[in-house]
């Protein structure tokens, strides 16, 4: 009977020393798990972190186009500005090109009628 319950218990001792290495294993196991969520994780950050550095580049590349494309706008701006001046003094030149005809004409006119006279 003795015999029995040692061979019962070393039984039970060698089934506890079997489970007990299972469930040391499954900790083992899960420990890792975790380290490679964890280092996961970690990657995700620092994709994360690049993907925010990206997004502020951006922005800035953005804030940087825009300021160049009111630079641009106002440029072009100027540039009709100063076509319609150039029109204004094409305009204004042949304007006076015609009076400086007309008042030559009419000094031609005064000298042949101060000939005429004489």
């Amino acid at each position: 009977r003795e015999e029995e319950l040692e061979q019962r218990f070393a039984h039970a001792a060698a089934l506890a020393a079997a489970r007990a290495a299972e469930l040391e294993a499954q900790v083992a196991q899960r420990e890792a798990q975790r380290a490679e969520a964890a280092a996961r994780g970690a990657e995700l950050e620092a994709r994360l972190a690049q993907r925010d550095r990206e997004l502020e580049s951006l922005h800035s590349i953005r804030a940087a186009v825009a300021a160049l494309e009111s630079e641009v706008a106002e440029q072009r701006d100027v540039v009709q500005l100063g076509s319609q001046a150039t029109s204004r003094l094409h305009a204004l030149h042949e304007s006076l090109r015609r009076q400086a005809q007309r008042l030559k004409e009419v000094d031609e006119s005064f000298d042949r009628v101060l000939q005429d006279d004489w």
